[in-house]
């Protein structure tokens, strides 16, 4: 209750996020990490696995990554571990944003 109050949420809402039932919002996994005092790892480590237990991914491609976008999309399920460990192996060397 005290991490809510002090978040200006719910505790309610602090319960859903922590059983998976809300996805975090990016400014509150920050929060939470301020709160808890969180060094730069373990923030890091917060936000890695806050996006990993999200079930929706919201993406506003801009032409020309649409196209990869929607293709991806449509053919995320057909694919196997192979691919998948490619396609980390490519983004791993886009720097983030």
């Amino acid at each position: 209750m005290e991490m809510a109050d002090s978040l200006g949420v719910s505790a309610a809402f602090v319960s859903s996020v922590e059983t998976g039932r809300k996805n975090p919002p990016e400014e509150f996994v920050s929060q939470v990490a301020k709160f808890l005092k969180l060094d730069q790892k373990k923030t890091a480590e917060l936000r890695q696995l806050a996006l990993e237990s999200s079930s929706v991914v919201r993406l506003r491609p801009k032409p020309p990554t649409q196209r990869v976008v929607a293709e991806f999309a449509r053919k995320f399920a057909g694919l196997g571990k192979k691919d998948m460990d490619e396609i980390l192996k490519i983004l791993s060397r886009v720097p983030e944003k």
